[in-house]
């Protein structure tokens, strides 16, 4: 039996990371090397590596984000 093999096009893609160093980042740079959007979330005090597609969080956006059990 054969597998059919799909590719993910690039146009259709958008990578959501905090752009930490070490592997976050490694998917970014492989992202911006394939041609796929990034979309790095960050806030005030967050230090982070990569630097394309930055999307600073508002007070009410971390609160948003903040789950916790």
């Amino acid at each position: 039996m054969q597998t059919e093999r799909r590719r993910v096009k690039p146009e259709t893609s958008i990578l959501f990371s905090g752009g930490a160093a070490g592997t976050e980042a490694e998917f970014g740079a492989c992202a911006e090397r394939n041609g796929v959007e990034e979309v790095n979330f960050t806030f005030d005090g967050h230090t982070i590596a990569r630097h394309r597609g930055v999307r600073v969080l508002n007070h009410e956006e971390l609160q948003a984000g903040d789950v916790s059990l």
